[in-house]
């Protein structure tokens, strides 16, 4: 599924359409409707190249407690409650 935007719209906000999907991607990651993983694949960029572009615009990683219990499971650190 893709967004379709009018030429109209690409010549008054002077962005391509890969701009575009780029500023509606972001938005809903920091809204917290995607997960980096998802966000990285609709932008089709990698997710190290993904988080380069939030830190660009001072936009804090998505990553609360229960990713970092998960993470330190996943490490080894702690078992599995």
């Amino acid at each position: 599924m893709g967004i379709k935007i009018s030429e109209d719209i690409l010549k008054f906000t002077e962005l391509s359409e890969q701009e575009i999907n780029l500023e509606i991607v972001i938005m809903l990651y920091k809204k917290q409707k995607l997960s980096l993983g998802q966000a990285s694949e609709l932008t089709k960029m990698h997710q190290h190249l993904f988080q380069k572009e939030l830190a660009k615009r001072n936009i804090p990683l998505n990553y609360d407690i229960n990713a970092l219990k998960e993470d330190l499971y996943n490490l080894g650190y702690f078992k599995k409650l």
